[in-house]
């Protein structure tokens, strides 16, 4: 199963689109668990026809059974990484449906120490921006979850992280139809300066 979503192109684009397209821009779409973050990544993907990779914890827990072992966090994490890697070689702009940080506050969540290659990574091959999610939409069992009375304190994890590696990033409030349209209004700003 395929974890990079690749876009069809679309002539019919407007001529800002063709200048960021190239840049291998790496945007992340991050916040704590269900505050949306698969929705939005979907509607940038069909709006912006941007390529994206789905997050592969989830992909991962479809067929292995939900645990939050060290060892299966770090292959988490090392597929992910390899997926962002694949994609990056591709030279094109994508987005990330979750992203690293989620996955180093996760093994922080759990009492576990953040393995080198995380932090080299984030420092090596940062975000160049990340729409972080406030998690102000209803919790919804999943099967996956497990905070969803934590998820204000993880929020601000989130937004240290962010400002720990320097991420510029914008917070999403809104909801309903408004969080859609501000997360692609936030976008199409830091695209047209990119």
């Amino acid at each position: 199963l395929s974890m990079v979503c690749f876009s069809q192109k679309n002539p019919s684009l407007n001529h800002m689109s063709a200048h960021w397209r190239n840049k291998g821009l790496k945007i992340g779409v991050t916040g704590p668990e269900s505050c949306g973050k698969s929705s939005i990544v979907g509607e940038l993907h069909r709006h912006f026809k941007m390529n994206k990779i789905d997050e592969y914890a989830r992909t991962y827990f479809d067929t292995s059974p939900l645990n939050h072992e060290l060892n299966t966090i770090l292959h988490i994490a090392k597929s992910q990484i390899d997926l962002e890697m694949r994609q990056m070689d591709t030279g094109e702009t994508f987005l990330c449906d979750s992203d690293l940080i989620n996955i180093q506050i996760w093994l922080s969540y759990y009492d576990f120490d953040i393995p080198r290659f995380i932090e080299q990574h984030l420092k090596d091959k940062p975000y160049d921006f990340s729409i972080l999610l406030y998690p102000n939409v209803a919790w919804v069992d999943d099967g996956l979850r497990s905070n969803p009375d934590d998820r204000i304190a993880l929020f601000q994890q989130y937004e240290s992280a962010l400002k720990k590696y320097e991420i510029p990033y914008v917070i999403i409030k809104d909801l309903d139809e408004a969080r859609t349209q501000s997360a692609i209004d936030s976008l199409q700003d830091f695209l047209s300066k990119a």
